[in-house]
C-alpha cells in the first residue's frame, strides 16, 4: 500500500491517510474538450472527464479502502449545486475516485441532474480523501 511523503502529523504505518488536492476544470463548448488539471495534490496523478458532469481522480498509489471524502467548489460563477461520489476503486490496478457535479433542473430547484461546466467558466475543486493505508485494524 501507499507509503510516501506524508506530513509528520500522520502515522507512517497503520493509519488513515489524508490526501488533499486542488483540481481545476475549465469548461468548453464541447465538454470533452475542456481543460482538466491537478493544480496541487500530493498523491493525485490526474483529473479526467469521463461523462456528463463526471470526473475521475486517478491516485498515485493503491489503498485498502476509501473511508471518507470532502469536496469544496471555488468559482466566480457557480452553476453546479453539489458534488457526489459516483464510484471508487482505490485498491485496483489504477486506483481512482469518480465524482459528479449536479445542478437543479430548469423546472425544479429540488431535482438535481448531472451537469458539465459551462463554456469559459473555471471551477476549482478542493478535495480531501481519507484512505485506509493497510490491512491492520
Amino acid at each position: 500500500m501507499a507509503n510516501q511523503t506524508f506530513n509528520d502529523v500522520q502515522s507512517r504505518t497503520k493509519a488513515v491517510k489524508l490526501l488533499h488536492g486542488r483540481l481545476r476544470i475549465l469548461g468548453n463548448t464541447t465538454p470533452a474538450n475542456g481543460t482538466f488539471s491537478v493544480i496541487e495534490g500530493d498523491g493525485i496523478l490526474s483529473l479526467t472527464r469521463t461523462g456528463t458532469g463526471l470526473y475521475r481522480i486517478t491516485l498515485r498509489d493503491k489503498y485498502q479502502k476509501l473511508v471518507g471524502a470532502k469536496f469544496q467548489i471555488l468559482a466566480a460563477t457557480i452553476t453546479q449545486g453539489e458534488i457526489e461520489i459516483a464510484a471508487e476503486d482505490v485498491d485496483g490496478a489504477t486506483p481512482y475516485v469518480d465524482f459528479r457535479f449536479k445542478a437543479p433542473t430548469n423546472s425544479s430547484t429540488t431535482t438535481l441532474i448531472a451537469t458539465d461546466t459551462a463554456n469559459d467558466v473555471t471551477i476549482d475543486v478542493f478535495v480531501e480523501l481519507a484512505l485506509k493505508n493497510t490491512n491492520a485494524r
